[in-house]
């Protein structure tokens, strides 16, 4: 009887143990704002950190790319994400408030390798964002415009998973570029009264049992011992 009890409680405990809890965390305060190259040659010292938009371009003369990110997603608050959580899935969410609609179109995302801040930044002290992760890209086949705003979701999974591999240290961000030549767009930024960016994060997690749930499995395990101790006898 004692080993049969034994081996039950061992087995409720490794149930306990492995039970996943599945959320879901959305992510608003964003930091954006754009960079702007003229011929790519000479420098730009203007920032866009206050501007209602993100602006993309590529228009042979100056190319303009898009800077977004979300900050502090992973710590110990209810409101981030544990570094030892199984992410599930990661989504940007961005609306357009502006295509371009003469010619077809591609947005490129890319996953940022180096730190920026949204007050500061121009594009003489970052850069160009093209030597970033490709992540995903959107295309618009036909010339015909989409109805806007329209809204743009970018599987962002893998940067996620990048960032966490690092705690955290590495979430830099992505970069929006409007690929095709002379394709211009506009994204509603965080600045935006309506429509603002958003990140959607899915995961699941295993913790560890509480001790006052290991107690009362124990005292709920004595008491079937004695319960079947008084049968015996009867």
């Amino acid at each position: 009887m004692k080993k049969t009890l034994c081996i039950t409680f061992l087995l409720l405990l490794s149930f306990l143990s492995t039970i996943c809890l599945a959320g879901s965390i959305t992510f608003t305060e964003a930091e954006d704002s754009h960079i702007v190259f003229v011929s790519n040659i000479l420098h730009n010292d203007d920032n866009y950190g206050n501007s209602t938009v993100i602006r993309t371009a590529n228009n042979g003369i100056y190319d303009t790319f898009g800077l977004i990110k979300f900050v502090d997603i992973f710590g110990t608050e209810p409101d981030q994400i544990s570094t030892g959580a199984n992410i599930i899935s990661a989504d940007l969410h961005l609306w357009m408030s502006r295509e371009s609609a003469a010619f077809p179109n591609t947005i490129k995302l890319y996953q940022l390798v180096r730190n920026w801040d949204e007050s500061t930044v121009t594009e003489r002290n970052y850069g160009s964002i093209l030597d970033g992760i490709f992540i995903t890209s959107y295309s618009k086949l036909t010339a015909d415009s989409a109805s806007l705003p329209q809204e743009l979701v970018f599987d962002v999974t893998a940067s996620l998973l990048s960032w966490q591999t690092d705690n955290g240290d590495t979430v830099f961000g992505w970069g929006i570029e409007s690929q095709t030549l002379h394709a211009e767009n506009y994204f509603y930024s965080s600045e935006s009264a309506d429509y603002q960016p958003f990140l959607v994060l899915n995961y699941d997690s295993s913790p560890v049992p509480a001790p006052g749930t290991i107690l009362l499995l124990c005292a709920g395990l004595l008491g079937l011992s004695g319960l079947n101790r008084r049968k015996m006898k009867e």
